[in-house]
């Protein structure tokens, strides 16, 4: 099976659509993305459930999508499988665009994991080799609690917990449906009152089923797993938590790390396989000096090239992210090589003066 072999067609929205027209579709279709196109059908970007969640809107029913459209390009057929599983990683999407007969399809992170299920480097592992232990909220915890440890922790999902079992999971989609009701009546005296649902138990929108495997249980039962709820598995025992794992945990084990950092190069297929040889060892010296300042997560490259007469300019921008925020830099040369250099060498003057000011 080929990646093109599993590529969907998207849920498509405008950038005019209100918020909770939007949001009633990504519930109804249990879409986390959609497509946002304009009226020539050209591609504007992506619009992602957990952004409309974690931003509080005052009336989802005026209010329009194009707020929350991120832009960026679509991935090009042709890409290999570790690109595409390092853009999923970097980025934590569940869906990726991607280009494909002129028309935006979609690639979701449980197509990639079907077709990476039996990769050699899965073989052997269990669930406890990849979970990591969740942000949690309590069985009573109100809806704005939930909405909160969605934004400010970066996660995706929460376990619900109740006497430290969990009870449920909330998913970004779980919280979408406030966003289409906007506020519920409360009876109470001859005039109703108006309750908002940011005060009411988190709880009231969990799902009760998922998945569960123990510590030890083979990981390839946990994809199987993962694969046939679509959704993240739960890891414990006798009942007490112990982790989650989620399918960007079994992507990490297929991803190209350097120097403990994903990195994400885009805009050099075409390049000399020497040339990039050059580049990555010239990445791995960088992350290796950075990485003694700040733990970094991720980096992203991008090169764009510019034909000028007979010569080619190379262009390069990169986005770094570390435990202390994000680093931007940009430079150009003819030399794709000295490009990368010097670009290289703004961003660790960049973190040494973050480092400098602020003293941690």
């Amino acid at each position: 099976m080929q990646i093109e072999d599993v590529l969907e067609k998207p849920l498509v929205v405008r950038p005019d659509d209100t918020v909770s027209h939007v949001a009633s579709r990504m519930l109804a279709e249990r879409r986390h993305e959609a497509v946002a196109l304009d009226s020539s059908n050209n591609f504007l970007g992506i619009v992602l459930a957990r952004d409309i969640v974690k931003k509080k809107v005052s009336d989802p029913h005026k209010a329009k999508i194009g707020q929350f459209i991120i832009e960026g390009n679509p991935l090009l057929p042709g890409t290999s499988l570790s690109e595409i599983i390092n853009a999923f990683l970097v980025n934590d999407y569940r869906t990726i665009p991607v280009k494909k007969d002129n028309k935006i399809m979609l690639l979701t992170k449980l197509d990639v994991l079907e077709l990476v299920k039996n990769d050699s480097n899965l073989k052997g592992k269990t669930a406890e080799d990849v979970m990591k232990f969740p942000c949690c909220i309590d069985f009573e915890d109100s809806l704005s609690t939930a909405r909160a440890v969605l934004k400010d922790m970066n996660v995706s999902r929460i376990p619900v917990l109740k006497d430290g079992k969990v009870e449920g999971m909330i998913d970004t989609l779980d919280l979408l449906s406030p966003v289409v009701k906007g506020e519920i009546t409360k009876r109470g005296e001859p005039d109703e009152e108006r309750t908002h649902l940011d005060s009411v138990p988190a709880s009231s929108f969990m799902r009760k089923n998922f998945p569960t495997a123990e510590a030890g249980a083979p990981l390839a039962k946990v994809v199987d797993l993962i694969l046939k709820d679509q959704s993240a598995v739960i890891v414990e025992s006798d009942g007490k938590l112990l982790g989650i794992v989620t399918p960007g945990d079994v992507l990490k084990l297929l991803g190209k790390e350097v120097k403990g950092a994903y990195v994400t190069i885009s805009g050099m297929e075409d390049e000399d396989d020497f040339i990039k040889s050059v580049i990555y060892e010239e990445i791995e010296a960088s992350l290796k000096k950075i990485n003694k300042i700040y733990p970094v997560n991720y980096l992203v490259v991008h090169a764009d090239k510019y034909g000028i007469g007979k010569r080619t300019k190379h262009s390069i921008k990169i986005r770094l992210a570390t435990a202390k925020g994000f680093f931007f830099a940009h430079d150009h040369d003819w030399d794709m090589t000295k490009a990368m250099k010097g670009l290289l060498e703004k961003l660790e003057k960049e973190v040494i003066k973050r480092k400098e000011k602020f003293g941690f």
